[in-house]
């Protein structure tokens, strides 16, 4: 005989889903939680759900929230830095070593099957900043940028008259 279960579980991790949600819910993220975000606010840079979005309504009620009509004006904000040249709608967050090659989690599922060597650039960047190279970049832009500069100088003195 079947017994029928009755309550709910309270376990924050029974939540945790292995969905890949376009854009997850920032408050959410920071709890290991994975929920789709359906809002975002623009001067927060930060994505919300439902829930979220009623904590966030309350305490900043000036803030312009977006919803999901509005899609397009979300990419690019918040955590999206880079969007997949092949999927636009999907955010490049790994690293396939063996192609050396950065994609979303939909590139990796179909073309990248087979590769051993899949890294989360997250993961990947974690104590980037106390890496020698890292700190000397600003300098190296620098010189980069003053090398450009100059042949740039040499090149409208050449052409003019």
């Amino acid at each position: 005989m079947a017994s029928k279960l009755t309550g709910s579980v309270k376990d924050p991790m029974s939540m945790a889903s292995d969905l890949i949600h376009e854009f997850v819910c920032s408050p959410c993220e920071e709890d290991k939680l994975n929920t789709e975000a359906k809002y975002f606010c623009g001067e927060c840079s930060k994505y919300y759900c439902d829930q979220c979005l009623t904590f966030h309504s309350k305490i900043l009620k000036q803030h312009a929230v977006v919803g999901c009509d509005d899609v397009d004006k979300w990419v690019g904000q918040g955590n999206t830095l880079i969007s997949c040249d092949l999927h636009p709608r999907k955010v490049i967050e790994l690293l396939c070593e063996d192609h050396d090659e950065m994609c979303c989690h939909l590139c990796v599922s179909l073309n990248h099957r087979m590769c051993r060597s899949i890294s989360l650039i997250s993961d990947l960047a974690k104590g980037i900043h106390k890496m020698a190279d890292f700190k000397q970049l600003p300098s190296k832009v620098a010189n980069v940028t003053t090398s450009l500069n100059q042949v740039r100088e040499v090149e409208r003195r050449t052409k003019a008259p």
